[in-house]
């Protein structure tokens, strides 16, 4: 089953950060598309690829919005924002 874990680990630290800006996001979409790709019979998505760009919005867009605007999370409530951006994308495409 996919897990919130496996989820989680994508998004941990500096290179998920960097993935998504530096390079593009086409590395961070690949990458979770094929987490996604490896549960796909459980889960109500078929467009993966669509998925990942939207979990990659949850988690770190609108964070990285607000820094542009010198704005953000506490460092301390970072792991929390990210553990409930996880929940809300599995809640929403688990359960075929």
């Amino acid at each position: 089953m996919l897990s919130r874990d496996s989820l989680l680990d994508l998004t941990q630290g500096r290179n998920a950060i960097i993935a998504a800006t530096d390079e593009g996001r086409q590395p961070a979409i690949r990458a979770i598309a094929a987490a996604l790709r490896r549960q796909a019979s459980q889960l109500r998505v078929n467009d993966l690829e669509c998925a990942a760009e939207q979990f990659i919005s949850l988690v770190i867009d609108s964070d990285l919005r607000l820094a542009a605007f010198g704005i953000g999370p506490a460092p301390d409530e970072i792991e929390g924002r990210v553990r409930q951006a996880v929940d809300l994308f599995l809640h929403g495409v688990c359960g075929r």
